[in-house]
Parts: C-alpha cells; structure tokens; sequence
C-alpha cells in the first residue's frame, strides 16, 4: 500500500527562476496548531485551491483515484506510482476548483510524464508530470502552488491534504480534509526505513494524522510569510498515522545536486575588453546555438542549459517563422564545431517580445534529446538574490572580440559589474523593469555572437543565472553598458512554458 510523501527537484529553469510568485500559494490558513486528528478536519471552500483529483478510468466510468498540485496553468505535479507505464493519457481525467468530488471542473491532459528513474520497488524518484488540454484560469477555488524556498525544513509545521481514506482500508471521501504534519530529518526517518534517499522528505509525528489511500500525488506544504509552499509529494508509508512510522516526502528544488558547478571565472582584476578564453568546462552550461546558412550551419548566438531538456537563450537570435529545423544545438565543448550537436524539436519566443525596443527579448528551446551531466555538460542555476546592483559578474560566448569582427574559435569570458536600472537609464531610454544592465567604461563587454550567453553571478561556489545577453551600444563603449533580459522578471513566463 503506497501513502506518504514524496517530492523531486523539477526541472530547473535558470532564469532567476521561483515558481509562480505573482499568484501562487494564496488558500486557506489550515488547521490551528493545535489540532492533531488522524483522520484530518474538513477544508473550507478555497482552502487549498492548487488540490486536484486524478480520475483514473475503471469499469464504471473515471473515478478519483490520486492527489495532485496545480503548479501553473498547464501541469500537474503528483506521484509516479499513480500513472501506469504505458504512457497513455487517455485513461485519466484531472479535476479541479472544488471540495466536494464530483462537482469541479474536468479536463483530458494531453500527456503526462513519469520520472526515467522511477523505481517501483524502492519508490526512489516518485515524481510526475500530467499536461493539461486546457489553460487554467486563476480564481478563489483556482490557483498554483508555490515552489519551496528553503532546504532545511526539518522541524516544521506542513499540512496535507486530500480525499484519501480516513483509515487504511476505508473508503475515500466526498469533502477535501487536511491535516497537520511534523518534518521529521531524513536521519530520524532511517529508524523506520531502510529506502529513505536524498530526496526523500518524511512527516508525522506519533500523535500526528496522516495521508492515506487516495492521497497519493498530493501535496504537502508549509506556511511561508502568508503562501503555502509544495515541499512534498504524497508516496508512500506503512500504513496510515501508524505510530512510529512517518509518511515520506520527495524534496522539491531546483537542479541543487548538477547546477552551477564550473569554473571560478576571471580574477577579480581580470578587465579585457575582448575577455580572456575560457578553461574546459568552466562554463559547461554554455551551449553555441548554430543557425543554418549557405554554407551548413554555424555559430550565431549562445544560450545555457537550464535542466536536461531545455535551453534558455534570447528571442531575437530565433525567427518569427517558428521553424525549429533551421536551427542546431552545439554542446559540450570549449572549442566551437568539436561538441555534441542536438536538433531541436521546437522553440519559443516571449509572445511580447518587441524587436523595435528588444523588450522581452528571452527564449526557450527544448532539445530532442535528454542530456547527461558530465564536467562539460551541466545546468547553470537560478538566481536566488533579486537585489544584485553592484554585483560582479560573468558573461561568456564565443562573439566577437570587436564590433565588426569574426567570432573567436576559443570560449571567452569577461568580468562585469551590474549597474542599476537608473544609471543604465543615463545612457539609454528603453531600460525596462525587465531589464538588467551590467559594465563600466573600463570592463570587457560580450559583443555580436553572444546574444542569448548567459551573464552570471556566483553564489557560495556555484553560477546563478541573472541576465541574457540582449543589446547595447557597439561593444565596451565607454558610458554605454551592456543591456540583458532579467532573469528574475521571467519566472512565471519560464514556468507557463513547460
């Protein structure tokens, strides 16, 4: 019998990504703190509007069958172990916007994607994917579920909620109930089980309620300044509330394990204009995005990998057309035409992007295939720090080093420090919010061929994404700054696309 908790780091998207900010997370305030009731109290209308039900088809028609979480208008996030092999949507429903089952709103997913590596017998890797047909709409009974922002967790007050049995063995319920739940370290947890992971999260506390059959998929949450965060995914456990043996969780962040990890870039006293080459792997998330030609393909732009299957780069590196056969992925490498190549299987422009002024000039591209990490291949992270003026930086490509000459053969990088908006307004007129301005008159610049590069900081040894290279002024004008789209104005962009 599988319950519990279960929670995956999804995949990480690099552009100061957090997950939903604008709307996520807003429901009810969950139970009192001192309610402690195995079979859970009833949610109010609205409570946990990010709750659905997965509908599996039986003999008599879709009846409720998992958990989920709504994480933005067109996935789901819940439980491998609630999805068959066979990869077949069409044997499922989501419904969503209500307490009572039955009564809320219906949709087909279009697919749904298990974890690779999930192990049935362990129950490692419990994650999944589900692809709505339709786009949600927020409203009171309807809304996302935000990302954690914190990694230790232990000792906290989380809440789950569901419409799984109140007791092994029962029945599922009509009304959504919740209860509360007690992190308990994965440590603590190794005195009950023998597969506790990395990525496991365990709750519950002896005296404590529990999830149960039915609640599989659903998540488990905590109260961060007024928004519930999804730090948990419904897995498995033995039994229900048995004392002694917490309900077990999949831990939710993004690419901590792979990301950021390269080299240390320039010394600080490192300015050149035309930057300095770059050692092998030093920035093993930077790809060369090559667009075809005359004569094949060849180097146009950069761009970084942001989890296995996805490459974030700028809007007006790719055409309006939309026709991804046009365009190559080169990766893995420090000397440009030497690494893997990947023909990508579709890309995406912001849909406000505006080539007159370059605002919301970002885009993603997925890759046909599934990359493995290596010491040249490896995810750049998100930004964590919105606050970052006055911050030194990196930008690296493969562009020229001059206006007007020919892109180098070496991977080059060069040191800049983040200027304000405001002073980036002295030189220029269309600096937007979403806008990111980094250089002073005596520092290296990126110049053409690095369009859609990643400009990064370094957080406590690893490189955080915080800007794509975008426009500016020649190369290293002096008084003119160099101009990129800013991650952090872009998460629930990033987020809708995927």
């Amino acid at each position: 019998m599988l319950k519990a908790l279960l929670f995956c780091g999804l995949v990480g998207l690099s552009y100061q990504v957090v997950w939903n900010t604008a709307d996520c997370g807003q429901g009810g305030s969950g139970p009192p703190g001192d309610v402690q009731i195995v079979d859970g109290v009833e949610s109010a209308d609205g409570q946990w509007p990010w709750q659905i039900s997965l509908r599996r088809e039986g003999l008599f028609g879709f009846g409720h069958s998992c958990g989920g979480s709504i994480i933005n208008n067109k996935w789901i996030l819940t439980a491998a172990h609630c999805l068959s092999a066979t990869g077949d949507a069409s044997g499922y429903q989501i419904e969503y916007g209500m307490n009572i089952r039955d009564t809320g709103t219906l949709d087909d997913p279009v697919r749904y994607i298990r974890h690779a590596d999930f192990d049935s017998d362990s129950n490692e890797n419990d994650i999944a994917l589900i692809e709505l047909s339709g786009t949600l709409s927020w409203s009171s009974t309807v809304r996302p579920v935000c990302q954690p922002t914190t990694a230790n967790i232990d000792g906290r007050q989380s809440v789950v909620s569901g419409w799984g049995t109140e007791f092994s063995g029962g029945s599922v319920t009509t009304e959504l109930r919740h209860v509360q739940k007690t992190i308990v370290s994965n440590d603590e947890c190794r005195n009950s089980y023998a597969d506790i992971f990395d990525s496991s999260l365990c709750s519950g506390l002896d005296d404590e309620g529990d999830s149960c059959q039915g609640d599989s998929g659903g998540p488990l949450s905590i109260n961060e300044n007024g928004r519930w965060l999804e730090v948990g995914v419904v897995s498995w456990g033995r039994g229900c509330a048995v004392p002694g043996y917490p309900g077990l969780s999949y831990q939710v962040v993004w690419n901590t394990a792979d990301c950021g990890q390269g080299g240390d870039g320039p010394p600080g006293d490192v300015q050149i204009v035309d930057g300095v080459e770059s050692a092998d792997g030093q920035w093993p998330w930077q790809i060369s995005l090559r667009r075809e030609g005359l004569f094949g393909f060849g180097h146009s732009c950069g761009g970084s990998i942001i989890n296995n299957k996805w490459i974030l780069t700028a809007a007006h590196c790719l055409s309006a057309t939309g026709d991804a056969s046009g365009y190559q992925i080169e990766y893995g490498m420090n000397i440009r035409d030497t690494g893997t190549l990947d023909d990508p299987v579709q890309y995406i422009r912001h849909e406000d992007y505006d080539s007159g002024t370059n605002e919301n000039d970002i885009a993603l591209m997925e890759l046909s295939g599934t990359l493995s990490w290596s010491s040249t291949v490896r995810p750049v992270c998100q930004p964590t720090t919105a606050n970052i003026d006055g911050r030194q930086s990196v930008v690296s490509g493969w562009g020229t080093e001059f206006s007007g000459g020919t892109v180098t053969t070496e991977l080059r990088h060069v040191q800049k420090t983040i200027v304000s908006n405001d002073e980036c307004l002295n030189s220029y007129t269309s600096i937007f919010d979403s806008s990111l301005c980094a250089g002073l008159d005596d520092e290296g610049d990126s110049c053409q061929g690095d369009s859609g590069g990643p400009l990064s900081i370094n957080e406590n040894g690893r490189w955080l994404e915080v800007g794509v290279v975008s426009w500016g002024r020649g190369c290293a004008v002096p008084g003119y700054p160099g101009v990129y789209a800013r991650v952090s104005s872009y998460l629930q962009w990033i987020i809708d696309q995927n």
